[in-house]
């Protein structure tokens, strides 16, 4: 080995050996010659050793502490060299901004470098975070990489919230790609665009054009913003929309921003709305924490009330990222086509930009008068808010309505609600809440009034209480007591979307229902539950009683668009329906069963329509003049659009086996079917109407409503005997047997019974009471002589006509032929008789006999001779 080899390798070796117990040593002797450079207050620590590690050094974690808190730190740092740059990674990377600012200022007077110069001084490689952690907006934390080489800049940027695709290319900066998702859920930001920086750094960059994308409410708005040295323009529309959203020209001086002349419109409200836009911001280039913001901007409307103006008021205060400080004041009158909105809200902006509070002051107030739903007409709605707050977290403070409304014909209310509220937005939070009103119900002639309270908590609603009704409630000929609904248990709607639930209880009350014709409804008790997913979709069930009619099961479901429904009355005796009959018709119901069935469905589209049965068998009832025994139908039916459909697949049939009264009726049939109310195209029928009497029949073949023809009522072999006998005439007895025909009309305007007949059917006898005709001759002679051959009489021949006014009047014209016995003769009777009388007061007095006598006296005549025969006329 030559002497020259000796000294090298003698200077090498301890070069070597020196250096890698410096390396080794890094963090004993690092930190202490850094404090050298290092601001005042301020520490740099190491932790671990230099180690190879797959071709590049692991190095060790820094960490740089300012007072008592860290302000940097950087953990699972290494580097290699990889294409000509060295490759520098980090597993975390954490900075603190809040601590940062409690390191002083430097006092060097070293004159602040030009862009160029920090661009030359940055060394080409490639740095990557795998988390950079920026507290205090910690939330944001993400991946970085940024490249440097030759003097162009490459930087992007990846978390939940935000993506970020940046080059800085000498002093152009282009945004390849900027998306910035607000708190909230809300819809991303995004913009594209460049900017030309000026050369020093701080100033306010030279040129710019950007552009970006917003989705609001599900619109997708587009907005521009580009600028030249210290004027601009900011422009926001839609992909649609020909005339801008937002246009905002501003300019920028090194102590104020200014827009001026600002326009905004919103063509998609029910009423266009536009205004003006005027904002100050000074102090906005020592940062958002130093500007001083003021302005206004203002909304024209028109409408009820004419045209109206309302004004929002900004500042002078501040927008922060960690406390904002902005007062604001709305004021003014908006107007729509059928409501006035007067605001009064002064209000406070608090806390940092990023998720701000307004909190309402003393005196805020909204009100509102107007045309709601028109029907009613709002005197007064009033919403005191002072003292509520709003941010992202909710809603807090107390929430109170009032609300006054009326209507000319149907009445006048008021309502009210308070409540309570705490981080409450719609299914998050809590509002409680309690609510009252009052009213006149002015068509009912009824005292409205209702209470109740309740609460929104999370994702359930629950009506705690609900009492509500009337005094009365009183239409045309019906008045029912103190009509009320309560909640029997809470109501409570769960609206989680994986399993909605709806539940509730109520109960309608009411005192008796009476009838104008004397009828009454005993108090009636309906309670029912439901039970659904939510209000526009629940099943529910009920019975209804009242008194001992019922109980009437319903059960049904409510679909958001339709209520359907059955209901089933079960067998029950006829009696309890004796209520509901007037007390003049002194009927007591005697027996019978009836039972029903009905089902139903109501929407806006269809209205009401229902379709079932009515049965009611071996039914009696019990009158002062008449005993019904034996009576049943079964009536199926059908309602839709305010028309009843009887015996919709066949008639509905009647029968009753007997009517007991002064005449005697059995065997009673009757059909019926068709329409009520009827018209020509949907008419009612009545049908074979059978039943008989005093041995004979009366029957009806057709009775079809509106008439296009009389119906004809037909009378057969009517036995006179009997007849006479259940009238009870007393002065007079006849045998035989009578028929006849009755057209009846029943929508004539002249005539119930026109152009009708009664016949005999073979010979008939007439006898009249001895007394009755000596009283007669007693007190007439002549009168007695003209009569003598009513004694007793065989008719062969009687006939009348007889037509029957609509308002009573009867008109009979008969025709009598006979042979009398008188004195042991017997002689020939040619009777013509002509009688009028108001058959309405006639069925007063069914006692024929009782006025017989007088009327003989004054409508007979003498009879006069003719010829050689004995005939009397």
């Amino acid at each position: 080995m030559t002497d020259k080899r000796r000294v090298a390798l003698a200077i090498i070796v301890p070069g070597l050996l020196i250096t890698g117990l410096a390396v080794s040593a890094i963090d004993v002797w690092l930190p202490p010659l850094a404090q050298h450079w290092l601001p005042e207050g301020t520490r740099l620590s190491l932790s671990g050793h230099i180690r190879p590690h797959a071709g590049r050094l692991s190095l060790p974690g820094i960490a740089l502490q300012a007072g008592n808190c860290q302000a940097l730190s950087v953990s699972g740092l290494s580097v290699g060299y990889r294409d000509h740059l060295w490759q520098w990674h980090a597993s975390d990377v954490r900075l603190d901004t809040d601590c940062l600012a409690t390191i002083p200022p430097s006092s060097s007077t070293t004159p602040e470098k030009t862009l160029a110069e920090w661009q030359a001084l940055l060394p080409a490689g490639h740095w990557q975070a795998d988390k950079l952690e920026i507290l205090p907006r910690g939330q944001y934390a993400g991946s970085m990489s940024l490249t440097n080489q030759h003097q162009r800049q490459s930087l992007t940027y990846n978390s939940r919230d935000i993506q970020l695709s940046a080059v800085l290319d000498g002093r152009t900066l282009n945004l390849e790609r900027l998306q910035f998702t607000p708190p909230g859920g809300a819809p991303p930001l995004t913009l594209q665009g460049s900017v030309g920086l000026a050369p020093e750094i701080g100033q306010w960059p030279e040129q710019g054009r950007l552009h970006g994308q917003l989705s609001l409410t599900g619109m997708t708005l587009t907005f521009n913003l580009h600028w030249q040295q210290q004027q601009g323009m900011l422009t926001v529309l839609t992909p649609e929309s020909t005339a801008p959203l937002l246009q905002l020209p501003w300019t920028a001086t090194p102590q104020q921003l200014e827009i001026q002349q600002g326009k905004w419109q919103w063509p998609f409200a029910s009423q266009p709305l536009q205004g003006g836009i005027a904002l100050q911001v000074t102090h906005w280039r020592e940062g958002p924490e130093k500007s001083v913001i003021s302005g206004r901007l203002n909304a024209l409307t028109s409408g009820h009330g004419g045209k109206g103006n309302v004004v929002l008021s900004v500042g002078p205060g501040k927008l922060s990222l960690t406390d904002s400080a902005l007062p604001l004041r709305l004021t003014g009158t908006a107007n729509s086509p059928d409501l006035q909105f007067f605001a009064g809200l002064p209000a406070q902006l608090t806390g940092p930009l990023t998720g701000p509070e307004i909190r309402f002051l003393s005196g805020s107030l909204l009100r509102m008068r107007g045309q709601l739903l028109n029907t009613f007409q709002v005197d007064e709605a009033r919403w005191p808010l002072a003292g509520v707050r709003l941010s992202v977290a909710g809603i807090n403070g107390p929430l109170q309505a009032i609300l006054q409304v009326h209507n000319r014909n149907s009445g006048r209310y008021r309502l009210q609600l308070a409540g309570q509220a705490r981080d409450f937005w719609p299914d998050q939070g809590q509002w409680q809440w309690r609510y009252w009103g009052s009213g006149d119900l002015f068509p009912l002639k009824a005292a409205w009034d209702l209470q109740g309270t309740g609460d929104w908590q999370g994702q359930q609603i629950t009506l705690k209480t609900l009492s509500t009704g009337f005094n009365q409630l009183r239409y045309g000929g019906v008045r029912v007591v103190s009509p009320r609904l309560r909640l029997t248990s809470p109501l409570v709607w769960a609206r989680q979307a994986d399993a909605p639930k709806l539940t509730a209880a109520f109960a309608l009350t009411a005192g008796n229902t009476l009838f104008s014709y004397g009828g009454r409804l005993p108090a009636l008790h309906l309670p029912f539950s439901v039970s659904g997913t939510s209000p526009r979709d629940f099943l529910y069930q009920a019975r209804l009683s009242a008194g001992k009619l019922g109980p009437l099961a319903l059960r049904g479901r409510w679909d958001g668009e339709r209520l359907r429904g059955e209901a089933w009355w079960a067998t029950q005796p006829l009696s309890v329906v004796e209520p509901l009959l007037p007390p003049d018709m002194k009927m007591k119901i005697t027996g019978g069963n009836m039972r029903a069935q009905v089902a139903f469905s109501a929407s806006a589209a269809s209205g009401f329509r229902a379709g079932g049965h009515w049965v009611i068998t071996d039914g009696s009832a019990w009158m002062p003049d008449n005993q019904i025994q034996g009576a049943a139908f079964s009536l199926p039916f059908r309602y839709q659009q305010q028309r009843w459909q009887l015996g919709y697949r066949q008639p509905v049939r009647l029968t009753i086996d007997r009517i007991v009264n002064q005449i005697g009726l059995s065997g009673v049939t009757a059909s019926l079917q068709g329409f009520y109310p009827w018209s020509q195209k949907k008419p009612l029928r009545l049908s074979d109407v059978s039943l008989s009497v005093s041995g004979g029949r009366l029957s009806l073949a057709e009775l079809r409503l509106p008439q296009r023809q009389a119906a004809l009522l037909k009378a057969d072999k009517i036995n006179l005997s009997r007849l006479i006998t259940a009238l009870h005439p007393g002065k007079i007895a006849m045998s035989g047997l009578v028929s006849g025909e009755l057209p009846l009309w029943v929508s004539d305007p002249h005539f119930i019974i026109r152009d009708g007949w009664v016949s005999n059917e073979g010979p008939l006898t007439l006898r009249v009471d001895k007394d009755m005709i000596d009283s007669i001759t007693s007190n007439n002679m002549a009168a007695g002589v003209a009569i003598d051959w009513l004694r007793y009489m065989e008719i062969g021949r009687a006939q009348a006509t007889l037509q029957l006014s609509s308002d009573g009047e009867l008109m009979m014209k008969s025709t009598v032929q006979g042979t009398s016995r008188f004195s042991n003769h017997d002689q020939r009777v040619n009777l013509n008789y002509t009688h009028q009388e108001n058959i309405f007061r006639l069925w007063e007095s069914l006692n024929f006999g009782s006025n017989l006598e007088s009327l003989l006296s004054q409508q007979l005549k003498y009879p006069r001779a003719e010829g050689n025969n004995n005939e009397k006329r």
